[in-house]
C-alpha cells in the first residue's frame, strides 16, 4: 500500500481523514480479532480441562488499539532544540526545520506516522523561550490545540533540550509547564538532549527539575544528528564508520528512530488531559484554570454611578405658621320683630350661634392664621419640611444632598463595585487589567465573602525600618565633642532633623 506524506501548515486544519483511517483501522482489527479469537477459545479451555479451570484470552490488542485512538505525543522544548527534526526522522513526515536565528514551527501541528497508521500522531508545537510569545500563552495554545482535535490521551511528552547539567530557571519554569498538563504525566516524559554526546551527563539539569514534582525515574536519552547542518562534509565523512559514531554519539535517521521506539515501548498507558470548566468570581470568566487568561482584576472598589440631587431628608408635616387665637362667633347677627319697640339693650341684635348680643365675647376659639376651630390634635393647615421647615408649596430643591442611585448621603460608602484600577464594574470581564491569579470556583457554587479580596501585602519584619535607639553612654549621647562630630551627623540624620549650626554670641 503506497503512503503520502502529510504536511499541516494551517494550525487548526480539520484531521478528518486521519480520524477516518484510524476509526477503519480500528474496525478492522476488531473484526480480525473475533475472527481469530475462536480457535484460541477452544485450544485453552480443552487445555485447562483436566485441571477444572476456564480462562478466555484478554484483549489485549484491543486495549492497545483504544489507546491509540485520540493518543498524541507532544513534542516540547526550546526553540532550537530539535522538537522538528525528532518528529521528521520518527514519522518519516516532512516538517519545517532549520538552524537559523528565527524560530521555524509557528502554529501547532499534526503529523502522523507513514509506517505505522496505528501509532499515535505527533504534535510540533511552538518553541518555549522564544522572543515573540510568552511561554504560559504558547502552553495554553498546546491546550486549546488537543482539545479542539480530541487528542487528549497524551502518549508520551517528548521534552527537548539542550544538554546542561545545572536546573537553571529555563528548565525549571519548563518542567512546571510539562506538570500541568497532569501531575502523573511524569511516567510519560522523555527527555532528550540535542548535540549530546553523553545523555547521562547532559541531562542531569531537566532530571534535577523534574524531582520537584516527582520521585519516579524519568525516561532519558541524548544523541547528535548525522546530518546535521553544523557539521561540515569533511566532518560527517570522518564520522562514516560506525564505531567512530558509536564513540562520539552520532546516530542516523534510522538509529533516531529505534532509540525514540525503544523509549516509548518502556512508557506506561496514555494520561488524559482532563479539562475542568471553573469561574472566576472576580472577572467572571469561565474554562479551565490552564486556558485562562492572566489578566483579572486588581481591586475592588466601591462607588457611586449616579448624579448628586438635593432632597428632604425629613419629610413634611402639618403647622399652622401663627400660634395665637382668636374667639369669634360662628352664626350671624339677628333682631326679633318687636325689638323696635323695645328700648335699650333690648334693641341689640342676638348672634344666632350662641343667642348672645352684638358687642359681647364670641363663642368660638379659633386659630388666628386660618379661622380653623382650636382643638389640641389640629394637624394644621399648611405643609412644611421636617429638615428646613421650608413650606412644601414654595421650596423647589431640597436642603441637602444624596446621590440617585441609591439615596445615601454624600459622604456615605459607595453602593457599586468597580475594579479600583480600570473602572469596569466588578465580575465583568477584565481585558488586560491586572496580572494575577484568577479566584475560581466551581461553576454554580456562589462564593463566600472572602472570596475576590487580595491579600493584603504587608512588610516583613526584615523590612520594616528598625528603630534608631540611642543610649546615654553610646558616642551619639554626646555630639559635641570635636572627636564625635561625625557620629553625632550620621545619628541625627537617620532621626531626620535639621542639622545643628553652632555660634558665639557676643
Amino acid at each position: 500500500m503506497s503512503t503520502t506524506t502529510t504536511l499541516i501548515s494551517n494550525p487548526f486544519q480539520r484531521l478528518g481523514s486521519i480520524r477516518k483511517s484510524l476509526g477503519v483501522k480500528k474496525g478492522q482489527i476488531r473484526r480480525n480479532q473475533d475472527v481469530k479469537s475462536q480457535p484460541e477459545e477452544r485450544a485453552i479451555l480443552f487445555k485447562n480441562k483436566s485441571v477444572g479451570k476456564i480462562s478466555l484470552p484478554t484483549a489485549i490488542a484491543s486495549q492497545e488499539d483504544d489507546d491509540a485512538v485520540g493518543s498524541c505525543v507532544i513534542c516540547v522544548g526550546s526553540t532550537g532544540t530539535g522538537k522538528s527534526s525528532t518528529i521528521a526522522k520518527y514519522t518519516g513526515s516532512k516538517t519545517k526545520s532549520g538552524s537559523g536565528f528565527d524560530r521555524v514551527t509557528k502554529n501547532c501541528e499534526i503529523h502522523r506516522c507513514l509506517q505505522d497508521d496505528d501509532e499515535p500522531v505527533w504534535v510540533d508545537t511552538v518553541g518555549w523561550d522564544d522572543a515573540e510569545c510568552e511561554d504560559d500563552e504558547t502552553f495554553r495554545d498546546i491546550l486549546r490545540f488537543i482539545d479542539k482535535y480530541n487528542i487528549t490521551k497524551v502518549k508520551a511528552v517528548i521534552w527537548n533540550i539542550s544538554p546542561n547539567v545545572r536546573r537553571d530557571a529555563l528548565l525549571t519554569g519548563q518542567a512546571r509547564l510539562i506538570n500541568m498538563f497532569q501531575e502523573k504525566i511524569w511516567n510519560n516524559v522523555i527527555v532528550v538532549a540535542k548535540q549530546s554526546m553523553n545523555p547521562d551527563h547532559d541531562c542531569q539539569g531537566a532530571l534535577k527539575a523534574a524531582e520537584q514534582y516527582t520521585k519516579d525515574k524519568i525516561l532519558f536519552t541524548g544523541y547528535r544528528f548525522f546530518e546535521d547542518p553544523t557539521l561540515s562534509p569533511e566532518q560527517r565523512e570522518k564520522f562514516i564508520s560506525p564505531e567512530i559514531r558509536q564513540t562520539y554519539n552520532i546516530k542516523t535517521d534510522e538509529e533516531v528512530r529505534e532509540i525514540l521506539m525503544e523509549k516509548l515501548s518502556e512508557v506506561t498507558a496514555p494520561v488524559q488531559v482532563v479539562f475542568k470548566t471553573k469561574r472566576c468570581v472576580v472577572c467572571s470568566v469561565t474554562g479551565d484554570a490552564r486556558l485562562l487568561s492572566p489578566y483579572c482584576h486588581m481591586e475592588e472598589h466601591l462607588v457611586h454611578h449616579g448624579d448628586i440631587e438635593n432632597h428632604h431628608p425629613g419629610g413634611n408635616e402639618s403647622f399652622h405658621p401663627s400660634h395665637h387665637h382668636v374667639i369669634e362667633h360662628d352664626g350671624r347677627l339677628k333682631k326679633n320683630w318687636y325689638s323696635t319697640f323695645c328700648c335699650g339693650t333690648l334693641r341689640k341684635p342676638r348672634y344666632t350661634c350662641c343667642r348672645r348680643r352684638s358687642g359681647k365675647e364670641g363663642c368660638k376659639k379659633k386659630w388666628a392664621c386660618c379661622k380653623a376651630i382650636w382643638e389640641g390634635n389640629d394637624p394644621g393647615c399648611q405643609l412644611r419640611y421636617k429638615c428646613c421647615g421650608a413650606l412644601v408649596s414654595v421650596s423647589k430643591s431640597g436642603c441637602c444632598p444624596r446621590y440617585q442611585c441609591c439615596f445615601n448621603e454624600v459622604n456615605s460608602t459607595g453602593c457599586k463595585k468597580v475594579c479600583k484600577k480600570c473602572g469596569k464594574d466588578w465580575g465583568t470581564s477584565a481585558d488586560t487589567c491586572f496580572r494575577r491569579d484568577h479566584v475560581l470556583v466551581e461553576i454554580g457554587e456562589k462564593p463566600t465573602a472572602e472570596d475576590a479580596r487580595p491579600e493584603a501585602d504587608t512588610p516583613s519584619q526584615s523590612q520594616a525600618e528598625p528603630e534608631l535607639q540611642i543610649s546615654a553612654e553610646s558616642p551619639e549621647a554626646e555630639p559635641f565633642l570635636s572627636e564625635r562630630k561625625d557620629v553625632f551627623r550620621k545619628s541625627f540624620n537617620k532621626l531626620k532633623l535639621p542639622p545643628v549650626i553652632t555660634y558665639h554670641v557676643f
